[in-house]
């Protein structure tokens, strides 16, 4: 009994380590390190257990993927658990339990690997911090719940930029005081006032600045000055269509320093069959275009 008990604590205290710390790899039940999915003499499931998609097949898991694995006292579940993705071996959900049910911190995952939500649950509802996250790893919410299970304080909302996008403040879960809607790029977009009841005193919408969009460009496209213009002048910083030693269309466009710089170049092979047209933007290549 003293080794079975010690066995527990093992494995407790190592999904208690993943907990307070995400990131950390997840310290899987292995038959090798303890005996699993042990009864006592009265039927009653003890000590560090993992259930395989072979113990239930109607949940569509791999015969050996896990479905999940945790630690059973008398028969219910306690401490921290895992449950898996269909794949069953992708973590999907990390809870801690207290006789069979949940109570303490959680984590959820997206499916790969990135946290999606963490929290602590307490009583059937939320306590304390909890944050969400984008699957790009960026915090999407922060709040923060009181022991009632009310949002108390501030909460904030986020852009998938990082940015903030929302925040205000709770009390007894009724919005108060100042909140400011932000732009992705940080810009005050909209000031509301809230009353004590809740409800909105005032609000200010801002006028949001746009900034002007730098476009980079290229050093320009080949040099259309040696080309034939048939007959015609070529416009070193203008428009010119300019044809190749063969009399076929080469270069058609607005041109920059001689170079073409907006407009079409012309490619063929030694039979003067076109093979491709590539369209010019600010001086670079941006795209094929039609034959």
């Amino acid at each position: 009994m003293k080794n079975f008990l010690l066995s527990s604590l093992i494995i407790v205290s190592l999904f208690s380590l993943f907990a307070t710390s995400p990131n950390l790899r997840i310290n899987s039940i292995k038959q090798t390190d303890v005996e699993i999915n042990k009864k006592d003499d009265k039927g009653r499931k003890q000590g560090p257990w993992v259930i395989l998609g072979k113990d239930r097949p109607e949940q569509g898991f791999p015969e050996n993927g896990k479905i999940e694995e945790g630690v059973y006292v008398d028969n219910r579940k306690n401490g921290f658990w895992t449950k898996y993705f269909k794949d069953g071996k992708t973590p999907r959900i990390i809870g801690e339990f207290i006789d069979g049910r949940p109570k303490g911190q959680y984590t959820k995952m997206y499916s790969n690997g990135i946290v999606k939500e963490e929290g602590t649950f307490k009583d059937g509802h939320q306590e304390g911090s909890f944050k969400t996250y984008y699957e790009n790893g960026n915090v999407a919410q922060e709040k923060n719940f009181n022991i009632n299970g009310l949002e108390e304080g501030p909460q904030t909302y986020y852009h998938p930029n990082g940015q903030v996008e929302f925040e205000f403040n709770k009390k007894q879960g009724i919005t108060k005081g100042t909140a400011t809607r932000y732009s992705e790029d940080g810009q005050v977009v909209e000031i509301i006032q809230y009353n004590e009841k809740g409800e909105v005193a005032t609000r200010e919408v801002k006028e949001i600045k746009t900034k002007p969009i730098k476009v980079e460009e290229g050093t320009g496209g080949p040099s259309g000055s040696s080309g034939n213009m048939r007959g015609k002048t070529f416009e070193r910083d203008g428009y010119n269509k300019v044809y190749n030693e063969n009399e076929e269309l080469w270069l058609d466009g607005k041109f920059k320093n001689a170079k073409l710089w907006d407009g079409k170049l012309y490619k063929y092979d030694a039979d003067g069959i076109l093979l491709k047209i590539e369209v010019w933007k600010n001086g670079k290549y941006h795209s094929d275009g039609q034959l």
